[in-house]
């Protein structure tokens, strides 16, 4: 959208009306002076900022057709962000001569390249000026017509139907009559960070040329990726398996981020929001990605450990989408795991062709090729290797090889399991018909290992995630169990019930990392002190820790309770806020015989009693009780 810019008050003319020159008829040889010195004060200020401007490089547009690509300017940097075209055409602000190629650092700043063209020809000619990245907030070219600024605008902040050239990039026409040269300001400012970005000068032709064939090379890209996602999509609603689903969201996303990172989606909507919003698919190529690995190697069956946590990547760049979504200022954590995420995934293939995975050849293949596309993209980006169009858009070509390798894993992987099918239900028939005990002993193997897999778990969901010792639901399930065999046999049982004193002042005074650390130490201690396999040491909630004690008397648990004490004496964990100086307990010792009538709360609530005793005591103490019931 061309228009006028006014001026500043450095003398140039207020909205290009010509002022008073005083001439009066008759008024002789000092009129003529007056106008002669007029004229020539309104030439010097109206070349005030072409002479001011820094020497900007100088480029023959005339005649032929000549392009410049990645061509020395004149560039400033405006931190501040408050400086117009007319402050810079004065040189308020020092620059340097550097190439158009130029890497975005990691500072916010408004950015101009300066440079002059100049029609030496015998008619006029029509130049293109254009950024060849579309993410742009701002993207504005000045010049100066008939003693007035005119502006070119282009960015992102302005929708496709009101730029200067309806272009998904920056692009400004201008037009020079023959023997003219015109000073551009090209102004630029752009969020994202670490952006290689370059301008180029040519032709209408050439401008029209170049953007034909980068249209057709990614609508080549978008056609042939969409036709896999499209059979894929029918495959999903075939088989209904969600391998699918992660292969055609992961390519989905893909094609999204690609669209509004190259400015194709603007040819759709005119809303910078709209483009802003699309940011949340970003993390989802990485999250559907993991979720398609996993799948695809069968990770949880072959690497279980390794598909907990590959899950646990997934989740986390869900995570980071839904903060986007909210706050695009979560999009930055994206950029420091994405380097991580590679070294996983890679790490990941290599792994599992080592322990040869049926799937992990097509897997490595594939996604190598989207990580080498990836690596020269990011190194364009931050200015690591050298631009060129191979190295910014090989991308799509690493792409492309990743989702028809996938294709074809995801055909083989039909045809793997319908053999795999074939082959069991055929072994499986020769095993029932030649050995019926074969079977039978592979059948108690597998019950074996399954019976050893779920101990596993159920260890797993009977601990203490802090301190390692059993949790409370465990402790209550033992408690209850013990109560009622001893109730039977008319056995005793004993409790020690502690608490760590003063504990709230230690988690105030050194934080709650110590505070862990220390719940650990005193962990470690209780159990140490524990001298019976039957005994059962829990952490009960908190800072409160609890022994059970089957089998054992008063005198036996009251001496255990002494030991934990005086082995956490030894272990002189400081604190401060305590008035012993180091961490102390408080235990409470309770003898029950459960054949008397009495419940497992009421042993809690006793032994508990007893805690508060010893609390109310002193602290750092042990007060024991036999059942009075």
């Amino acid at each position: 959208m061309d228009h006028a810019v006014k001026k500043s008050s450095r003398g140039y003319n207020q909205g290009g009306i010509t002022p008073d020159t005083g001439f009066r008829p008759g008024s002789g040889c000092l009129t003529l002076a007056k106008i002669t010195a007029v004229v020539l004060v309104l030439i010097g200020l109206h070349l005030q900022a072409f002479a001011a401007a820094p020497d900007a490089p100088v480029y023959e547009v005339g005649g032929g057709e000549v392009r410049y690509v990645d061509f020395p300017v004149y560039f400033v940097s405006d931190e501040s962000r408050s400086v117009d075209v007319t402050d810079i055409a004065a040189g308020a602000i020092p620059g340097e001569v550097i190439p158009s190629r130029y890497h975005i650092p990691e500072v916010i700043a408004d950015r101009w390249f300066i440079f002059d063209i100049r029609n030496s020809s015998g008619g006029p000619v029509t130049r293109i000026i254009r950024l060849d990245e579309a993410i742009f907030e701002v993207a504005e070219l000045y010049y100066q017509q008939d003693g007035n600024w005119v502006r070119l605008q282009g960015g992102l902040n302005i929708p496709l139907n009101e730029r200067a050239l309806k272009n998904r990039t920056p692009s400004f026409a201008v037009s020079l009559s023959p023997g003219e040269t015109r000073r551009l300001y090209l102004k630029f400012y752009s969020g994202t960070f670490h952006l290689t970005l370059g301008a180029r000068l040519e032709s209408p032709e050439q401008a029209v040329l170049f953007e034909q064939k980068f249209l057709f090379v990614y609508m080549m890209f978008f056609g042939a990726v969409g036709a896999l996602l499209a059979y894929n999509l029918f495959l999903l609603l075939s088989l209904r398996d969600m391998i699918y689903l992660y292969y055609v969201m992961h390519g989905v996303c893909f094609l999204v981020w690609t669209a509004f990172y190259n400015g194709f989606d603007f040819y759709f909507h005119d809303n910078l929001e709209i483009n802003l919003g699309l940011m949340p698919v970003v993390p989802l190529i990485a999250a559907f990605q993991t979720m398609f690995m996993r799948r695809l190697l069968d990770t949880r069956l072959y690497l279980p450990l390794l598909d907990r946590f590959l899950a646990g990547i997934a989740l986390y760049f869900f995570a980071i989408s839904a903060g986007t979504f909210v706050n695009q200022g979560v999009y930055h954590y994206l950029a420091l795991s994405v380097p991580a995420l590679v070294i996983v995934l890679l790490g990941t293939g290599i792994y599992s062709v080592y322990r040869r995975l049926p799937m992990a050849p097509y897997y490595l293949a594939a996604s190598s090729g989207n990580v080498i596309g990836s690596f020269f993209l990011a190194g364009v980006c931050i200015g690591a290797i050298e631009y060129s169009f191979p190295a910014r858009h090989g991308i799509l070509i690493g792409f492309t090889a990743e989702m028809i390798i996938f294709a074809l894993a995801l055909a083989y992987r039909v045809k793997r399991l319908e053999n795999e099918k074939l082959h069991y239900q055929k072994e499986a028939t020769r095993i029932e018909k030649s050995a019926r005990e074969k079977l039978e002993v592979l059948v108690d193997r597998r019950t074996a290992e399954l019976r050893k897999s779920n101990l596993e778990l159920e260890k797993l969901s009977n601990t203490d995630g802090l301190t390692g010792l059993l949790n409370r639901r465990y402790f209550d399930e033992r408690l209850r169990g013990e109560w009622h065999r001893l109730q039977r046999s008319n056995g005793v049982l004993s409790l020690v019930i502690g608490d760590i004193d003063y504990f709230k002042k230690y988690n105030d005074h050194y934080g709650h990392v110590e505070g862990d650390h220390c719940l650990q130490r005193v962990a470690r201690t209780i159990m140490d002190s524990v001298g019976r396999k039957s005994d059962v040491p829990a952490r009960y909630g908190g800072e409160e820790f609890v022994v059970l004690m089957p089998e054992t008397g008063l005198d036996g648990a009251r001496e255990v309770a002494e030991r934990i004490l005086n082995s956490l004496a030894e272990e002189n964990i400081p604190h401060r806020q305590s008035s012993f100086g180091k961490v102390t307990m408080s235990l409470g010792v309770a003898e029950f015989f459960p054949s008397r009538g009495q419940e497992p709360d009421d042993a809690v609530k006793k032994a508990d009693a007893l805690l508060y005793q010893a609390k109310m005591q002193g602290r750092g103490q042990v007060v024991s009780g036999p059942d009075i019931s």
